[in-house]
């Protein structure tokens, strides 16, 4: 590096290269840099507390920002995007809401039929519709609706007989047979059963035609707590066991009601018949002897 005529602005070796070892030491300019300031100590470099007025290194780094505000309208954009907001507390009306589905049977668990709304009524999960629906709660046990008592005649010369009751729900009632009275003829080969045929109607048969008999009977319906209720007959043709098949049952919660035999035998005795669950979809009737050709009649009332 070569000097040369001086003039303001350029850079001398003399000045920036004083110890002839190609690296500039220095750097300074007449106009703002004084080595009085930069290079205190005459090292030849310029100190860090040179450079930064005196604060260290460490101190610049560790630095805190003075506190400062600025108006909204100083940040670019913050006064438009503020104007687009919706107040934290707000509501909105249905027709404002441009995407809302009003297609309810989306929702797994719609309320179905709410003309079943009523007082005391619960909500419940119903399988066959995969949907929430209002019933009426089971009570605790059976609820008994309503009692009908009434009998039978079987004209002489008649096989069967019938009595109209008030209409009853079949799949929550049974009937009892209260016993017979027959109005002539022998007693020893008379025998009678009765059945709930429909709503209305209970059916009683007897043995033969030769003679008349007077049958009595009770009709029980439940307004709740009947899981089901299904009347059947077993035939035992000259055999001493028969079976039946019902709709299966807990046999643990079913009441099985032998309604009476009707049919052909020489003697009382020989009519005699006992019926018995076998299993919870079988129902056996076993005959005194095999000699006879009878008809058992049987109810099966399922608690729920």
């Amino acid at each position: 590096m070569t000097d040369f005529g001086r003039r303001a602005g350029e850079m001398l070796k003399s000045v920036y290269d004083s110890d002839d070892d190609g690296v500039i030491a220095l750097a300074q300019t007449e106009a703002d840099m004084k080595r009085s300031v930069y290079d205190s100590n005459l090292d030849g470099t310029v100190a860090d507390s040179d450079k930064l007025e005196a604060s260290s290194k460490a101190q610049v780094q560790d630095h805190t920002a003075k506190s400062h505000a600025h108006a909204q309208a100083d940040v670019t954009g913050l006064v438009a995007a503020l104007a687009g907001k919706s107040a934290t507390g707000h509501g909105h009306t249905e027709s404002e809401i441009s995407d809302l589905d009003h297609n309810a049977q989306k929702i797994k668990g719609v309320i179905i039929n709410d003309a079943a709304i009523g007082d005391q009524k619960v909500l419940a999960y119903d399988l066959g519709t995969e949907r929430i629906v209002y019933i009426t709660p089971a009570p605790s046990g059976a609820s008994l609706d309503n009692l009908q008592f009434g009998e039978v005649t079987i004209a002489q010369g008649q096989a069967s007989g019938t009595q109209s009751i008030t209409g009853v729900d079949v799949d929550k009632s049974a009937i009892f047979l209260l016993g017979y009275r027959p109005v002539d003829g022998s007693f020893d080969t008379n025998t009678v059963r009765v059945e709930l045929t429909d709503t209305t109607t209970v059916t009683a048969y007897q043995a033969g035609t030769t003679y008349a008999n007077t049958v009595r009977f009770v009709v029980m319906e439940f307004s709740a707590g009947i899981e089901s209720s299904q009347g059947d007959d077993i035939t035992l043709s000259f055999e001493q066991t028969n079976d039946c098949t019902i709709s299966e049952v807990d046999t643990a919660k079913a009441l099985l009601i032998h309604l009476g035999t009707s049919g052909y035998a020489a003697d009382i005795e020989r009519a005699a018949a006992s019926i018995a669950f076998l299993n919870s979809t079988t129902v056996r009737a076993t005959a005194y002897a095999a000699n006879a050709y009878l008809v058992v009649g049987l109810h099966v009332l399922e608690f729920s």
